[in-house]
């Protein structure tokens, strides 16, 4: 399938409308319909954004620009050298028609030569070569000499012609990759903007992280909200001297490090993980960091420069965020929920009723029963015998 027929099916399958990506792509709802039925003579002979065109295009709709950037560029390559050699075949046919070029037909042009022979051998036989017919000589052989400088002059210039559309089919060529280099550099740009903007986002998104001390535990830190499948988690240690550590995850030691005044582990764990730091060389006022969130150390928890310390992660924050957004939406619902009676409240009502604790004495609240012998008259009771 080409890729105007991915791009348009692609389109339809969104429910997306010509006008819409027109709005989305800032482009002329015309040349969005020209990229699908690839119509390319509605861009008027400059080709030099119809890729950036179709790379906008595809990146609205999600189709991956790497996969049909080829073959959009031989389409376009194929169309203006088609263009080109049309271009060029018309010039050659403008030169041809010219008047000192003009041909005849093929029938004419044999007879007026066999007519041409006749006269001049004609003419040579009726000559006479002396002195005399000088004159004769001269016209006869300058006429030669004109029409060969009249072949002469039309083959240069059909030679001058050539060259000068060979000469601007190379600058146009030249002036087609300039284009298509300050093409690629605004897609690049676009993008690395994007990304930027994705990125700040993110950040503004991000749930802060939380380093709390364990209880009964020197050195022995909670750290929240630092969990992610998709993030990697960062602890950064900055030290005066020389400082060694030998870190373990979950009770197996996975590296060992000695470094001079910064160092950083890096892990990516989206489960809750224990985290122990056995440090050789600390020294007062050296720091700790969990993705830029400083670890509150003790130093009693340090003898002689050596120490522990445990840091616990636990909560994700890709689930941190879920569960606000599911708080958040689940609060209106928790107003306005009413408690719906159970099964188990109707068999309690049974039973209470049952038992007589829930019969109304019609004696004891002063009620008069209409039911009771003789105090009763069917108001129907005319209409029955």
């Amino acid at each position: 399938m080409a890729y105007y027929q991915i791009l348009k099916k692609r389109r339809l399958d969104l429910n997306l409308s010509i006008q819409d990506i027109a709005i989305q792509t800032h482009l002329s709802p015309e040349f969005i319909r020209a990229i699908e039925e690839n119509n390319l003579d509605v861009f008027s002979d400059d080709f030099s954004f119809v890729r950036y065109f179709v790379h906008s295009y595809a990146d609205v709709i999600g189709v991956n620009w790497a996969v049909i950037a080829p073959e959009v560029d031989a389409t376009i390559s194929a169309y203006a050298h088609a263009r080109d050699m049309a271009i060029t075949q018309a010039q050659r046919k403008m030169i041809e028609n010219m008047p000192a070029a003009k041909k005849k037909g093929t029938k004419k042009r044999r007879r007026r030569k066999h007519i041409f022979s006749n006269m001049a051998g004609a003419l040579s036989r009726k000559m006479n070569w002396d002195p005399k017919n000088q004159l004769s000589r001269t016209l006869i052989f300058t006429a030669i000499g004109a029409l060969t400088f009249l072949a002469v002059l039309s083959l240069a210039v059909d030679a001058l012609s050539e060259r000068n559309i060979r000469n601007a089919e190379l600058a146009k060529q030249e002036e087609l990759k300039k284009k298509e280099e300050e093409t690629q550099r605004l897609a690049d740009q676009f993008k690395s903007q994007k990304d930027a903007s994705s990125q700040a986002e993110k950040q503004a998104n991000a749930i802060p992280v939380t380093v709390t001390a364990a209880a009964d535990t020197v050195n022995g830190f909670i750290v929240e909200n630092a969990l992610s499948d998709s993030e990697p988690i960062s602890i950064a240690f900055q030290c005066a001297a020389q400082m060694s550590v030998t870190v373990y995850v979950n009770g197996t030691q996975n590296t060992s490090h000695t470094f001079d005044q910064s160092w950083t582990y890096t892990f990516q764990s989206g489960t809750d993980t224990l985290i122990e730091l056995e440090i050789s060389g600390y020294q007062a006022n050296d720091q700790i960091t969990v993705n830029n969130t400083a670890v509150p150390l003790q130093e009693t928890g340090f003898t002689d420069g050596y120490g522990v310390v445990t840091l616990q992660f636990t909560g994700s924050a890709d689930q941190s965020s879920q569960d606000q957004s599911s708080d958040q939406s689940q609060e209106p619902d928790q107003l306005n929920t009413e408690q719906t009676p159970t099964q188990e409240d109707y068999s309690q009502s049974e039973e209470y009723v049952e038992s007589g604790q829930g019969e109304l004495n019609s004696e004891d609240q002063g009620i008069e029963d209409p039911y009771a012998a003789g105090s009763y008259t069917d108001p129907d009771s005319e209409y029955y015998e």
